[in-house]
């Protein structure tokens, strides 16, 4: 039998525009709602039976914007079967390879980029924090760290958009080889 969880960090530098999930900007939540977003979330998983994952699943908001050593007393918490792929969605403008190589030490195996777009403009658009060129960074940065697991998410249809933006961008992802790409149409 497979087990999975999902672990909602509902926390982001700035809430974009275009998301619909529950999540609030640093401005409006502190760091030390944060810390105690993590301790309540870690009384409720003592609440529920132990049971052993094969998939575990930060997704947000943004999980980065966490210490690690927040995310590495939730995943305590967890009964992690071997070879588990662990996911942290990531904002770009949020980890450095410091970061990025305490991750993987604490048992983070897959990471979720959210890139939307190499695009500097398309992505000011967006409400982004990041830019093209911290994206590429961040990628190369991972990869650097020891990550094979790699997942970017793109977002098409942006106001005013051209077949041959849309293009660049599959183009430069191509070029990336990431492990999975996730490309969504832009609903505001």
């Amino acid at each position: 039998m497979c087990d999975a969880i999902y672990i909602h960090i509902p926390f982001c530098v700035k809430k974009c525009g275009y998301c619909d999930f529950l999540s609030f900007s640093c401005e409006e939540k502190s760091k030390a709602d944060r810390g105690e977003y993590v301790e309540k979330l870690i009384e409720e998983i003592k609440l529920y039976p132990l049971l052993k994952y094969d998939t575990v699943y930060f997704g947000g908001g943004t999980p980065s914007l966490l210490e690690v050593e927040e995310i590495k007393n939730i995943l305590g918490e967890l009964s992690i079967g071997e070879g588990a792929e662990i996911t942290l969605e990531v904002n770009p403008q949020t980890v450095d390879m410091q970061k990025l190589e305490e991750l993987k030490k604490i048992g983070i195996n897959r990471l979720s980029i959210g890139i939307q777009s190499f695009n500097d403009e398309k992505l000011k658009v967006l409400g982004r924090i990041h830019s093209k060129e911290t994206a590429l960074n961040t990628y190369r940065d991972a990869r650097k760290a020891g990550f094979e697991n790699i997942s970017i998410d793109l977002i098409f249809a942006t106001p005013n958009q051209t077949i041959e933006e849309l293009e660049e961008d599959l183009e430069i992802v191509e070029g990336l080889s990431p492990e999975h790409i996730s490309i969504y149409s832009l609903i505001w």
